[in-house]
């Protein structure tokens, strides 16, 4: 995952002029991640034909297929082990139910 570093080593978050592009390359690979370790999200991606290449510019990340968090609430969609997972999220309204 060191797609992440150099988005998280700069010290402007605001400086979107020179953060877009790293910003793009982060989103591209943790999609890439998700989509290497997940097998219905793949799935997913291509139904929707989505891949990242199609990604050329940070104008471009509204072509990612974005998913409903109801899906989260009724689909287990993971891309590593339960027990891997630092942080489990539960939204409100929900009776506590993860996502």
């Amino acid at each position: 995952m060191d797609y992440r570093k150099p988005l998280y080593r700069f010290k402007e978050v605001y400086n979107h002029k020179d953060t877009d592009e790293i910003f793009l390359e982060a989103v591209k690979g943790n999609v890439e991640f998700h989509r290497k370790h997940c097998r219905p999200y793949d799935e997913i991606l291509k139904k929707q034909g989505f891949y990242t290449e199609q990604m050329k510019q940070a104008g471009d990340l509204h072509l990612l297929p974005c998913l409903p968090t109801l899906y989260f609430k009724r689909h287990d969609l993971r891309s590593m082990e339960e027990r891997k997972m630092v942080i489990k999220a539960t939204s409100s309204g929900t009776g506590g139910q993860k996502s």
